[in-house]
């Protein structure tokens, strides 16, 4: 139940990001841009991308503008 949670605090605090399919979009890689809207895609970048123990390491960062 806490990653549902996790799940809707995310929704809730990057809506303006989601699009109509509720992919969230993900960048990685500095300048790279994913819109996640189906788990295949999610498998995919798993396949690619994880670490010899097994695991996919996502650095999350948010950035915010003051205006």
């Amino acid at each position: 139940m806490l990653i549902k949670n996790l799940f809707n605090h995310f929704k809730h605090r990057f809506s303006q990001y989601i699009g109509q399919m509720d992919g969230l979009f993900v960048f990685y890689g500095g300048n790279k841009l994913i819109q996640n809207s189906s788990t295949k895609q999610l498998k995919e970048l798993y396949l690619q991308g994880k670490d010899n123990d097994g695991w996919l390491y996502l650095q999350v960062r948010i950035q915010e503008n003051l205006g």
